[in-house]
């Protein structure tokens, strides 16, 4: 008796392991023969998928807008005059220069009496020639010529602004001045923030004989990162603006200006153009923001000018 009952928990013991067995099995065809982790990755992948093609698409998009509308991002051109400079009792006449492209752009002369340094003054974005008169009037008081420079596409310039064209114009400029100044003329080129840039590019083309850099930038690359960390600028950037590589092959005199306070163009990107230049430098810290430093600090710039300036009186 005992040993059928020891055959029957055997038999039913090996029953019991077929069933489970079967099972298993069941559920093993039913999921396609995958574990349940593999189910779980596949339906996460199948979440996932179509937010990663979705947000890479988009993230695409905007990669393709910024490529393609970079020039409306850098360029705000100011297209009405608000006053000249003989509103604020400069005598000056304008000059009107043609590139061989077409386009035609103006310069503003504002002579001095019997001076050998000639300024060329570049003006920042979002404005024109006509928002710097009271520049122009503290280099008048200095006793310099002033060439005021007006960029294609702002004020009443025709054509489009971007780094090539402008280029351009800067060359058809070079070769007037080369054609009009005397050999003993000092030649010195002021930019302020976006024309920072078009200082230096000009400084590639004629030669000055120094630069004074007010509130710009290094290089418009690192513009861009600090607008946008999230793109890959250095692929998409076609305005490049490397003043950092200019002033690392040129070795002339630099005054390199710039505010902390500066929310427009980061103060340490000033730094790095100063740290970049290799020929006789100096840096002068002024106090307000992008916009309102030349008003808060017009007398610290006016030294700085000043003794710029006679470096190039007593040669």
């Amino acid at each position: 008796m005992a040993v059928s009952w020891i055959v029957l928990t055997r038999w039913s013991l090996r029953r019991q392991r077929c069933s489970s067995t079967c099972v298993w099995l069941h559920e093993l065809s039913s999921n396609n023969g995958k574990t349940e982790y593999q189910v779980a990755v596949r339906k996460v992948k199948t979440f996932l998928l179509p937010v990663i093609v979705v947000v890479t698409g988009v993230y695409l998009v905007i990669c393709v807008a910024a490529f393609l509308m970079q020039r409306q991002l850098i360029y705000h051109p100011y297209r009405q005059i608000l006053t000249t400079p003989a509103a604020i009792g400069l005598d000056y006449h304008e000059l009107m220069l043609q590139s061989p492209d077409g386009v035609e752009f103006v310069v503003w002369c504002i002579p001095a009496d019997s001076s050998p340094v000639n300024v060329v003054c570049f003006h920042g974005n979002a404005e024109n020639i006509s928002n710097s008169t009271s520049t122009y009037k503290l280099l008048h008081e200095l006793g310099v010529n002033v060439y005021a420079f007006e960029y294609r596409g702002y004020a009443n310039c025709r054509g489009t602004p971007s780094e090539g064209g402008i280029t351009t114009d800067l060359k058809t400029f070079s070769e007037y001045l080369a054609n009009s100044l005397p050999p003993d003329a000092k030649t010195v080129a002021l930019g302020r923030s976006l024309g920072g840039a078009v200082a230096a590019r000009f400084a590639t083309l004629y030669p000055v004989d120094g630069i004074i850099f007010e509130s710009t930038f290094n290089r418009m690359v690192d513009v861009g990162r600090k607008a946008f960390p999230y793109l890959p600028i250095s692929f998409l950037l076609r305005e490049r603006y490397d003043s950092e590589e200019i002033v690392r092959s040129l070795n002339r005199p630099v005054l390199v200006i710039h505010s902390p306070d500066d929310e427009v163009i980061p103060f340490e990107l000033g730094r790095k153009l100063f740290d970049a230049a290799i020929g006789e430098k100096s840096f002068v810290e002024i106090e307000g923001s992008h916009n309102s430093g030349f008003e808060i600090s017009e007398e610290t710039l006016r030294s700085a000018y000043r003794d710029f300036f006679n470096r190039f009186r007593k040669q």
